[in-house]
C-alpha cells in the first residue's frame, strides 16, 4: 500500500460529516466537563485571569482534537476495508 492512497483515505474520512458529528457530540461535552472540573473553582470564586480563560478554552479544543483523530482513523479503516472487500 502506498502512502498517497493511505493519505487519500484519511482525507476522505476528514470530509465525512459523520466524523465531524461524532467529534462534536463526544468531544465538546467531554471538553466542557474537563474545563468545569479543572477551572471551575477559579470561575466560581471569580479569580479569572488570562491563564484560566486560556485553559478553559483549550480543554474542549484538546478533547475535540483527540476525538477527531480517532474518528478519522476509524473511518479511514472502514474505507480501507470496504475497498479491499469490493
Amino acid at each position: 500500500m502506498t502512502k498517497p492512497r493511505k493519505l487519500n483515505r484519511h482525507l476522505t474520512a476528514c470530509a465525512d460529516a459523520q466524523v465531524w458529528r461524532r467529534t462534536l457530540l463526544i468531544g465538546l461535552p467531554v471538553g466542557f466537563l474537563q474545563a468545569a472540573l479543572n477551572q471551575g473553582d477559579h470561575w466560581w470564586r471569580h479569580q479569572v485571569d488570562a491563564i484560566v480563560v486560556t485553559k478553559t478554552l483549550l480543554c474542549p479544543l484538546l478533547s475535540c482534537s483527540i476525538v477527531l483523530i480517532s474518528a478519522v482513523c476509524t473511518r479511514a479503516e472502514q474505507i480501507s476495508k470496504s475497498t479491499t472487500s469490493s
